[in-house]
């Protein structure tokens, strides 16, 4: 279900929160999901036509039917459980090494200890599309993680 902020409270002196524009979804995980994880449609051919644009998948680089990517898990989830999606906004996710502020940042085929759901620096040679940009280093926050302005992409 799409969720969407019409009108903005913007009194000043009440903290952040009261102006997030952070866009948000909910999504059935297809499979575990953990919190931070770049997320993708679940296209694969064993999925119903019917679910494939509302059950997500961690987002993986060397597998095609896992890069429909619509954003970052903010919740953790099992199997038909529903996890929240950040689809564009500020959010935490899973990163590899070496990701510095002001990088942008791309799908992840390798991520730490080889699992889907990380973000990795776009190299110019990158031919899939750019997801977000790092707004700190890996780890400055979370550990394993880089706080990133996702694009919406979907």
């Amino acid at each position: 279900m799409a969720t969407n902020t019409l009108i903005q409270y913007l009194e000043t002196g009440t903290g952040t929160d009261a102006m997030n524009r952070n866009q948000t979804e909910t999504f059935l995980a297809a499979v575990a999901i953990a919190e931070g994880k770049l997320v993708s449609l679940d296209l694969r051919a064993a999925t119903a036509d019917g679910d494939k644009c509302i059950s997500v998948v961690p987002a993986d680089l060397s597998s095609g039917d896992t890069l429909g990517v619509v954003g970052v898990a903010v919740s953790s989830a099992g199997v038909g459980e529903k996890v929240q999606v950040v689809l564009k906004g500020i959010a935490f996710v899973a990163a590899d090494v070496g990701i510095a502020a002001g990088d942008a940042l791309s799908v992840s085929a390798t991520g730490a200890g080889a699992t889907a759901g990380f973000v990795k620096q776009r190299a110019a040679a990158d031919l899939y599309t750019c997801v977000g940009v790092a707004l700190e280093a890996t780890g400055a926050s979370k550990a394993g993680q880089v706080k990133a302005l996702i694009y919406k992409g979907w």
